[in-house]
């Protein structure tokens, strides 16, 4: 009977070790798939705001070039109907204008 008992006993603290470990191994098992879920959150929520900002970048580059080409049709419409042509001032060679010189144009 000893020896039955005895491996009884031995059997049991086996139980009780892979008891311990099955605990483990649930809580490492949970924690991991609380971190997988909060990191695939995080991740969802960057994409969509760079999805954001994708097309904030390209309603920007449209605009840039609606105006590009609206200041070149002014440009060109300038030169045309009043006959102007570009010259090119030094700094030194401008004077400063009043409100009133302004005012006057």
């Amino acid at each position: 009977r000893g020896e039955a008992e005895e491996k009884v006993s031995l059997l049991q603290g086996q139980v009780a070790m892979l008891d311990k470990d099955c605990y483990y191994y649930k809580q490492s098992n949970a924690n991991l798939k609380r971190k997988l879920r909060d990191l695939s959150s995080a991740g969802q929520h960057e994409s969509s705001e760079l999805q954001g900002a994708r097309g904030a970048l390209e309603a920007e580059r449209a605009r840039n070039a609606a105006l590009e080409q609206e200041l070149t049709n002014l440009k060109g419409y300038v030169q045309k109907s009043l006959g102007a042509s570009s010259v090119r001032v030094s700094r030194q060679e401008l004077k400063p204008l009043s409100a009133e010189d302004v005012r006057d144009l």
